[in-house]
């Protein structure tokens, strides 16, 4: 599933055609849910590797957001990179307290070949 949504955000943030207007900076709401089922969907998938998972989609939201330094018609924006990684965390923190509350049980991690 994680990587299903990894698919439409790269083409959607190095795309230099695609421009979705900035009402009332209700793409922020976008950056903030495509990161957060992103992190949540990681977390769930590799549940003993929190740390690891944190740190990727990390680096992931700040280069997503930094490659458009480097592509014609884009522009990277701080305050994007801002609700990339406010949805990270919040897909964290959501995660961990789910976790420490009991109502998800920490299982082994999932490998590709259990999946299919």
């Amino acid at each position: 599933m994680a990587l299903m949504l990894l698919v439409p955000l790269f083409i959607g943030t190095l795309h230099p055609d695609i421009h979705v207007p900035a009402i009332y900076r209700i793409d922020l709401g976008v950056h903030w849910t495509a990161f957060f089922m992103i992190a949540a969907a990681l977390f769930m998938l590799l549940p003993r590797r929190q740390g690891r998972v944190l740190a990727i989609c990390l680096v992931l939201a700040i280069l997503l957001e930094a490659s458009q330094l480097f592509i014609d018609g884009r522009q990277a924006d701080i305050v994007d990179m801002c609700a990339n990684l406010a949805g990270v965390a919040s897909a964290f923190v959501l995660m961990k307290s789910l976790r420490i509350y009991g109502v998800m049980k920490t299982l082994p991690d999932r490998t590709a070949s259990s999946l299919l």
